[in-house]
C-alpha cells in the first residue's frame, strides 16, 4: 500500500484540531497503520497520542474505510486498522507468516520462562525442523508447482527452508507482530526474534479454533500440529523454476 492516505472524493468533516495539531506525528500514523503495522507503547509518541485522542482517529480511520481497534490481548495494548468498507484492500498474511506467527506466540505462552521475551532465529528454525515432517513444512515455505510434487529432503531443501523461514519473520517484524534485533540485516546466527503485542493476535485466533475444533492440546508442538492441520487454505504456488535436486 502507498505511504499516501486514501482519498475520499469528500472533505474529511471531523475535528480536524487534534490531528493537525502534529501534523508530522500524525502523517507517522496514519502511514504506518494503513501498512498494517501495529502501534504499541513501543512506538511512544504515535501510541501516546492515539490513546489519548482515540474518538478523533476513530472518526478520522472510518471516513476512510477503516475501523480503529484498540486491543488488550495479555494486558498489553496496541492499535491497528480493520477495512470497514469493500472499497479498501485488507492486507493477508503469506501462509509462511502465519504458521511462525502461530508458532512463536505459543512458544511465549508454553515454552516461555518467566520475563522471556526473544527467541534466537537459529533456534526457532531448528526446532521447527526437528519437530514437523519435511514434506509437512513444504507447502508452508517451500511449496512447489503442479500437483503430487514434491521437494527431497537433502541439505539444500533444508537450508532453503531456513532462508525461506527468515524471508516470513521480516514479514511479520514489517507488521510489528515481531522485533529482529539487533537489525534484519543481522547475521542469521546473532538475530534474535523479540516479541511484540501484536503477537498475542495470533493466540486470540487460534484458541478460538482450538475451542472449536474440541482440541484439547495445550503443548506447543500439540497445539501447533492440531492448527495446522485444520488450516484450510490452500498451498501458495512458487512461480520460480524447479530445480535439479528436487528430483
Amino acid at each position: 500500500m502507498s505511504d499516501a492516505p486514501i482519498q475520499n472524493n469528500m472533505p474529511y468533516e471531523g475535528d480536524g484540531n487534534v490531528l493537525f495539531a502534529s501534523p508530522a506525528l500524525s502523517r507517522r500514523i496514519i502511514h504506518s497503520l494503513q501498512r498494517g503495522e501495529h502501534i504499541d507503547p513501543f512506538m511512544g509518541p504515535e501510541f501516546r497520542f492515539l490513546d489519548r485522542n482515540q474518538s478523533d482517529w476513530e472518526d478520522f480511520f472510518a471516513f476512510l474505510g477503516y475501523r480503529l481497534c484498540r486491543s488488550d490481548l495479555g494486558g498489553e495494548s496496541f492499535f491497528y486498522l480493520k477495512p470497514d468498507s469493500g472499497m479498501v484492500k485488507a492486507e493477508r498474511l503469506s501462509r509462511g507468516a502465519t504458521f511462525l506467527g502461530i508458532f512463536l506466540a505459543w512458544h511465549f505462552v508454553t515454552e516461555g520462562v518467566d520475563g522471556q521475551e526473544s527467541v534466537p532465529a537459529a533456534d526457532l528454525a531448528g526446532r521447527i525442523l526437528s519437530n514437523f515432517d519435511f514434506n509437512m513444512l513444504v507447502p508452508v515455505f517451500l511449496p512447489v508447482r503442479g500437483r503430487g510434487r514434491q521437494r527431497a529432503e537433502t541439505e539444500q531443501n533444508r537450508d532453503r527452508m531456513i532462508d525461506a523461514i527468515r524471508t516470513f519473520l521480516n514479514e511479520l517484524a514489517r507488521y510489528r507482530f515481531v522485533e529482529l534485533r539487533p537489525s534484519v540485516r543481522a547475521e542469521w546466527r546473532d538475530l534474535l526474534v523479540y516479541r511484540l503485542p501484536g503477537l498475542q493476535r495470533f493466540l486470540e485466533v487460534s484458541r478460538n479454533a482450538l475451542l472449536h475444533q474440541g482440541s484439547e492440546a495445550t503443548d506447543l508442538l500439540g497445539v501447533v500440529k492440531t492448527l495446522w492441520a485444520g488450516f484450510e487454505t490452500e498451498p501458495e504456488i512458487d512461480d520460480s523454476d524447479d530445480v535439479a535436486e528436487d528430483e
